[in-house]
């Protein structure tokens, strides 16, 4: 990515980083912010959690989610990935591979790498059409 793309006012990664491990994953995110120019955007949406969530608005689908031990979430989270790949979209070669986050942990590793944190939010569900795909994040980094 490097080599292909430089100077980038903005760069979106939709759920592509929960199927890189701990050290490709830093790598990645590292490589990416380097394509960025100064003042660029990454717009983040992983399916995530936060940590705390005491006075947050969601269909009653994520508040039950919410109430698992992080542990349950991980599991939880890959089971609708093998789901809606393997069964739902009929793709037998992805990875069953899963390296989830939450949104704490997200915020540190871009923060690590020199961005700032300037939106940061679980996208809500449809009330009217509630989901049964799991929670996402949408977050917005700044290049300091």
């Amino acid at each position: 990515i490097q080599t292909s793309l430089k100077n980038l006012n903005t760069i979106i990664l939709s759920m592509v980083l929960h199927h890189i491990n701990d050290i490709n994953q830093d790598e990645f995110i590292k490589n990416i912010i380097n394509t960025l120019k100064k003042r660029g955007t990454i717009i983040l949406i992983e399916d995530s959690y936060p940590t705390k969530f005491r006075n947050l608005i969601v269909h009653n689908n994520i508040n039950d989610f919410l109430r698992f031990s992080q542990e349950k979430k991980k599991k939880i989270l890959s089971f609708y990935d093998w789901f809606s790949n393997r069964l739902m979209r009929n793709r037998d070669n992805f990875p069953l591979f899963c390296n989830y986050r939450t949104m704490e942990e997200w915020k540190e590793i871009f923060e690590k790498h020199g961005m700032a944190e300037i939106k940061s939010e679980l996208i809500k569900d449809n009330p009217t059409n509630p989901d049964i795909f799991p929670p996402k994040a949408l977050m917005v980094f700044k290049k300091k």
